[in-house]
């Protein structure tokens, strides 16, 4: 089982994680965190690059550095990560950010962590919504940064977490 840096007991979200470390390795490279903010929540996934040890060191780092930050914006947070990494072999990186108030989601995603948006339209279609990845590692070649909002029914990643609103979390639901 993967372990969390930083878990909120915050009940907008409901989630799982599983995962392991690569066979033959100790720690794992893949970590999560979800981190309490205003009106909901930060979700991180990093994948520090390679396996082992190493990897394991630059996931935490980033995450330590990602609750340390909490309050900035996405692209903030991404330089913000970007510089506290500068000496490790980086990480891909995905963050959202979900606001219950406003019922949105924002996310950011450097690397290849990937995560998906679902929402039902006004029609009663489900959508989906791929994060843009945009190629670069955090801590190494960091792109040009910007997020991108909307309205939220789910994330995911490659790492199997899920999220999604609880029953009781908003009072009212999206419709974009």
């Amino acid at each position: 089982m993967t372990s969390a840096m930083a878990v909120s007991d915050d009940s907008v979200l409901e989630y799982a994680v599983a995962g392991r470390p690569l066979r033959g390795e100790l720690e794992s490279g893949d970590l999560y965190a979800v981190i309490p903010r205003p009106h909901g929540s930060l979700v991180a996934v990093s994948d520090g690059l390679g396996h082992g040890y190493e990897a394991a060191f630059a996931s935490k780092l980033a995450i330590n550095a990602l609750t340390a930050q909490a309050h900035l914006s996405l692209p903030d947070l991404i330089k913000h990560c970007h510089q506290s990494l500068l000496r490790t072999r980086g990480v891909a990186l995905s963050i959202a950010s979900l606001d219950c108030e406003e019922e949105t989601m924002t996310w950011i995603s450097v690397g290849n962590v990937a995560g998906l948006l679902l929402r039902v339209n006004d029609a009663g279609t489900l959508e989906r919504e791929h994060i843009v990845m945009r190629s670069g590692v955090v801590g190494h070649r960091l792109p040009p940064t910007s997020s991108r909002a909307g309205c939220w029914a789910g994330f995911s990643s490659k790492m199997g977490a899920a999220m999604h609103r609880s029953p009781t979390a908003c009072s009212s639901s999206s419709t974009a």
